[in-house]
């Protein structure tokens, strides 16, 4: 759907513009909605986003709550990846 590398500024309130081609299947397969999170395995100052449809990031969200509670780094990727969402 989105692969690929997009480069998009913000406005004064830290907003970023979605392009139309992206809102038209937004709005067509998951009613807009949208949800963005940093990049886990973005390299120190690169500063990426990712974004999922709702419905897809649900089960992303669903298979990370099942990582091991026991694990520090689980723990650690669950509050930074979607604790940034």
């Amino acid at each position: 759907m989105f692969r690929g590398t997009h480069r998009h500024s913000l406005d004064s309130k830290g907003r970023m513009n979605v392009p139309a081609r992206f809102r038209d299947w937004l709005n067509a397969h998951c009613d807009g909605q949208l949800i963005v999170t940093i990049d886990a395995q973005s390299q120190p100052g690169e500063r990426c986003l990712v974004a999922y449809p709702l419905p897809t990031w649900e089960k992303v969200e669903r298979r990370i709550a099942e990582l091991p509670s026991n694990s520090v780094a689980a723990r650690q990727f669950q509050r930074l990846f979607v604790g940034q969402s």
